[in-house]
């Protein structure tokens, strides 16, 4: 599939959400440059320029090269070679393993696995209260002083654009659990 074009709902001014961003913290890629985030942030819509097999666990390890970690540590134990705009694929999993270790401290252990039907990105960190899980996809939520806010935000639009459920759960190691459903497996 080529060109499928997903809305996303931009962040305004008027909530203040923009207007942080370019004033502090990093994007969701890790990215400081404010005139460089802005641009970013204020993209209206994620074009999934082409879906191909990408290989999951190899595409985590890829990732997780380009991530911070201090000695935080990850198990990429899918198999799976999901359909997916590889971009895009990217852009999630650097999101949610910076992510994972800016909340699970420098020595989280991260898993990267298969589901029925899609995959997972689990941490052993402290968890995610379930009261607070649907606040977490907000644009502009965050709790890290040096965060903006929107790399969940990003994961969630950029797997809805592929047809993706995405949802938060418990880790089987009491952190949190990220949840990719509806994916195509090849």
């Amino acid at each position: 599939m080529t060109g499928r074009r997903s809305s996303l709902d931009s962040p305004t001014p008027s909530d203040g959400s923009l207007s942080a961003a370019r004033n502090g913290g990093s994007n969701a890629t890790g990215d400081r440059d404010p005139d460089r985030r802005a641009r970013d942030l204020g993209r209206y819509e994620t074009i999934l320029e082409s879906l191909e097999p990408v290989d999951l666990g190899a595409i985590a390890e890829e990732c997780w090269r380009s991530v911070e970690t201090a000695d935080a540590t990850v198990r990429a134990e899918a198999t799976a070679t999901v359909r997916a705009d590889r971009s895009r694929l990217k852009q999630v999993l650097e999101n949610l393993l910076r992510n994972a270790v800016s909340h699970g401290g420098a020595d989280v252990t991260v898993t990267v696995g298969d589901l029925d039907g899609g995959f997972y990105v689990a941490d052993a960190g402290p968890g995610l209260p379930e009261d607070e899980r649907g606040e977490v996809f907000e644009a502009g939520h965050t709790t890290d002083p040096d965060g903006t806010g929107f790399g969940l935000a990003i994961v969630e639009r950029v797997g809805e654009a592929h047809g993706w459920a995405v949802r938060i759960t418990d880790g089987p190691d009491g952190g949190a659990r990220s949840e990719f459903t509806g994916v195509g497996i090849e």
